[in-house]
């Protein structure tokens, strides 16, 4: 007599052996094929993005993406606001497209809202990309104290605020995958414990990325630029910046770069060396919204 299996792949007798669904072997087949079309994009992110996610990718992004194939480890210098969750989660998706027996773990510090953020953005990929998910039984698993291991492909964290230094390490340790991803947002407000833990993944199949802001200049991934690629993305690159439109809602907008610019600096005088060079199309708009400030050159000072 034959007993269907509860995942209804196959019909097993009282000898133990299996019968697999024909259904099965053809859905196999076609996950191998899916995995081969996108296998092409594993050394060009960029194009992935372009012809596949449709993402608009200014300069600053692509000189990011082309940089992931020849880093181990790479570090994105990024400001407030111009979409770096949602820039993160597109990554997680390319190496979970194009590389079989892909796990990635994106980390965040507290408080909730931040993984919250991530987790909330990757669905909204889900649902914009469900082509990409139809070969998959994956679940997203979001994890925020030190727990049983999880095995789901893409695996959001949130660094406990009361763990120890050892709850910490033994959270990260111990992960395994064919092909294993990192991607830390506000990696300055991590703990170091975790990045060590993370860096000593040091193999062919392992990508990190770190994010963060370098307001704090005495921060321990300011120090990590000496011995990795930096990507410094710049908030003048930002299409709503550039633009002067809100193409893309919730991101940095022209008119709050122009804010901060005259909040926060002043124009440069005896010869000293400028902290920036603003763009002509900011600097010009400066100039016709307050007569009474006047850029020499493009070149101001950030004041502290």
């Amino acid at each position: 007599m034959l007993n269907k299996c509860n995942y209804g792949m196959s019909y097993k007798c009282n000898c133990g052996m299996s019968y697999v669904f024909e259904k099965y072997n053809t859905r196999m087949k076609d996950y191998e094929k899916f995995k081969k079309e996108y296998v092409k994009y594993q050394q060009d992110p960029y194009l992935f993005f372009v012809e596949v996610l449709e993402e608009v990718v200014n300069e600053d992004q692509k000189a990011f993406l082309d940089a992931i194939k020849d880093n181990h480890l790479l570090i994105g210098n990024v400001p407030r606001g111009i979409g770096t969750s949602f820039f993160m989660c597109n990554i997680a998706l390319w190496f979970y497209t194009c590389f079989d027996g892909a796990r990635i773990i994106l980390i965040a510090p507290p408080p909730e809202a931040n993984i919250n953020l991530l987790y909330s953005n990757f669905e909204t990929l889900i649902s914009k990309h469900k082509d990409l998910f139809i070969h998959s039984n994956t679940g997203l698993t979001k994890k925020v104290q030190n727990t049983a291991e999880s095995f789901s492909s893409i695996d959001f964290r949130r660094i406990p605020t009361t763990a120890s230094f050892y709850e910490l390490k033994a959270m990260f340790s111990g992960i395994r995958a064919k092909n294993l991803m990192f991607l830390v947002d506000d990696a300055d407000a991590i703990p170091e414990v975790v990045l060590n833990t993370i860096e000593i993944y040091h193999y062919d199949f392992v990508k990190i990325q770190y994010f963060y802001n370098d307001i704090n200049k005495n921060n321990h991934i300011k120090k990590k630029e000496k011995n990795n690629t930096t990507i410094k993305f710049s908030p003048f690159n930002h299409l709503n910046v550039i633009t002067g439109e809100d193409i893309i809602p919730g991101c940095i907008t022209q008119d709050r770069v122009i804010e901060n610019i005259n909040n926060y600096s002043r124009e440069t005088i005896n010869g000293e060396k400028p902290d920036l060079v603003l763009p002509d199309y900011i600097a010009k708009k400066m100039e016709l919204e307050n007569k009474e400030r006047i850029i020499i050159d493009n070149r101001i000072n950030f004041t502290l």
